[in-house]
């Protein structure tokens, strides 16, 4: 019946992988025991070639996982104007934060649900996240343009409204860092993002993403997350 052949390029040109398998009865051909190498290059894209025979050959890019992002562009909120460079909003104690957003974004999932969270580090970890809007996926360079209305800190000092996204059905389950597969959202275990620290956010600043520890069904591990977060001043 044939094989077909896969070759895997990064966009720098190096070759990562070749194999090939035979075509099944049904048809089909099956590279279950293929996987790409850990490192490719920098933006993480790869692409994938598959011929076989007299046909026609095929290709197409793969993003790497780390390619997915999340990136405040501008917004107007309390009728102030937020934007990339400049990430403050000023309220009086218990004033309500409402307003419209534009983030930019890329990620990688072909089937997932996936779902743009708030998280406000001045609520309780378990009450303090709202699911906001879907996020369509796969998609390079997309445009997201959520409108929030939520309570706002109730004392003065320094507070960060955090957006962010991942692989998660429910704004919970990123607020938690808990895999969906667990059952239930598993609270103060010492990764809830309401616990975000600075460093993580000026990485998420500059990346739009970070690496953050997540509770799967019987282990830990780190995964990326798309997040950016707007810092909340009270005075």
């Amino acid at each position: 019946a044939g094989t077909v052949r896969l070759e895997a390029q990064d966009t720098a040109g190096r070759w990562l992988l070749v194999d090939s398998v035979a075509i099944g009865p049904d048809g089909r051909a099956t590279f279950n025991r293929t996987g790409l190498p850990p490192a490719v290059d920098a933006n993480g894209v790869v692409e994938l070639r598959y011929s076989s025979g007299t046909l026609e050959s095929v290709a197409g890019l793969l993003p790497h996982k780390e390619a997915i992002e999340l990136r405040l562009e501008e917004a107007s909120l309390n009728g102030q104007a937020l934007g990339a460079a400049n990430r403050t909003l000023r309220l009086r104690p218990g004033e309500r934060i409402s307003g419209r957003l534009r983030f930019g974004y890329s990620a990688y999932w072909a089937a997932a649900a996936v779902v743009l969270t708030s998280v406000s580090t001045w609520e309780p970890p378990e009450s303090g996240y709202t699911s906001v809007v879907a996020v369509a996926t796969p998609m390079e360079r997309g445009v997201l343009r959520p409108s929030i209305n939520l309570a706002g800190p109730r004392e003065p000092g320094r507070y960060h409204l955090v957006f962010a996204f991942a692989a998660e059905t429910d704004g919970k389950w990123i607020a938690s860092g808990t895999n969906w597969l667990v059952g239930e959202p598993i609270w103060g275990d010492g990764n809830d993002l309401a616990g975000i620290g600075e460093a993580e956010l000026a990485r998420a600043a500059e990346e739009g993403r970070i690496w953050r520890e997540w509770q799967f069904a019987g282990w830990r591990e780190p995964v990326v997350l798309a997040l950016t977060a707007v810092q909340v001043v009270v005075e």
